[in-house]
């Protein structure tokens, strides 16, 4: 067997509210025995993750497969950035890593929940 990491789309259906349209990337761990397999679970897990209420999380496809190998330290995923608010994007990045940093240390804190 061998773990894979997939990269599934959702758009996200507000039933009662009129918004922009939303959509939501999940990564999730499949563990298969070939690339062909693994993409069959991954659709099936988007499919089975369909949510339907007052909002509907709907299955758009599966946009990225990739294999790994897992250990301490495994490169799991990397996206390069080249936003026009580079400070913001900074200031963001900085403001959630002392979140976690925080959270560590009180995980009691209301925004660690």
């Amino acid at each position: 067997m061998q773990w894979f990491i997939a990269k599934l789309a959702f758009r996200i259906i507000h039933r009662y509210l009129d918004i922009a349209e939303q959509f939501e990337l999940q990564l999730r761990l499949i563990q298969a025995t070939d690339m062909h397999e693994a993409a069959g679970l991954a659709r099936n897990t988007g499919l089975d993750a369909e949510i339907n209420s007052a909002v509907t999380w709907e299955f758009v496809g599966l946009t990225e497969l990739v294999p790994v190998a897992l250990s301490d330290g495994s490169l799991l995923l990397t996206e390069t950035l080249e936003p026009e608010g580079h400070k913001d994007v900074l200031r963001h990045i900085r403001t959630r890593d002392k979140l976690v940093q925080e959270c560590f240390v009180h995980p009691e804190t209301p925004a660690c929940a």
